[in-house]
């Protein structure tokens, strides 16, 4: 979160894939760079304002990796900022904006991962 176009090309290499995704005002409309392997950087001006790492990501985030129980995160990164339904939300070390770790789970199992701005 938060680099820049030139810094994502030489840390990733190109993009897989590059898409639009539409949302419900033309503002929030976001260019997407997919990379194989699950990892998806959306992009707000020329910076990254959201990284999300799909069920195929290979590594692990904070100690976690795909499929880990609800249980387990809650083991290692204690209690969340916010708890939903189907997510775990946690606050993370501000880098002057605040920044947010939504985890989505389906039948309690990791499937989703998005680190982002939180004031965006």
């Amino acid at each position: 979160v938060g680099i820049g176009l030139r810094e994502a090309v030489e840390r990733l290499g190109p993009p897989a894939a590059v898409s639009v995704l539409r949302g419900e005002e033309p503002w929030q409309d976001d260019v997407v760079f997919s990379y194989n392997g699950g990892l998806h950087l959306f992009w707000y001006g020329n910076e990254v304002w959201q990284v999300r790492l799909d069920l195929r990501y290979p590594g692990e985030v904070l100690q976690l990796r795909m499929g880990a129980a609800r249980e387990r995160v809650r083991e290692l990164l204690g209690q969340p900022w916010r708890e939903e339904e189907d997510a775990l939300v946690y606050h993370l070390e501000d880098r002057g904006y605040p920044v947010r770790l939504r985890l989505y789970f389906e039948e309690g199992l990791l499937v989703d991962a998005y680190c982002y701005r939180g004031d965006l």
